[in-house]
């Protein structure tokens, strides 16, 4: 009489390789989405309270009237062109 082999062992590998691929990509996900959000959050809060101090400005509510709305553009303001940056960079550089 012959003894059956016993029955192999299956691998988990694969399937801790997927978990571990799937978890580290989640925790990213979430890291990134949560700094994406808390970004835009402090923006509308900047936006809030800039609106306000403007607006509480009597100068300023007398030359232009109530402020409505505001439009924050971060890429804009970062901008040399709009603060005419590059003529006194460059007026300071060559004042050597």
């Amino acid at each position: 009489m012959t003894e059956a082999a016993p029955p192999k062992k299956r691998s988990n590998k694969l399937l801790w390789i997927f978990v571990a691929v799937g978890l580290t990509g989640g925790i990213c996900f979430l890291c990134c989405g949560g700094f994406a959000g808390l970004a835009i959050f402090g923006m509308g809060e900047l936006e809030k309270d800039y609106v306000s101090q403007l607006q509480a400005n009597p100068l300023l509510v007398q030359e232009i009237g109530t402020l409505q709305d505001l439009k924050y553009d971060i890429m804009a303001s970062g901008s040399y062109s709009d603060w005419g940056m590059r003529d006194r960079i460059a007026g300071a550089s060559n004042r050597n």
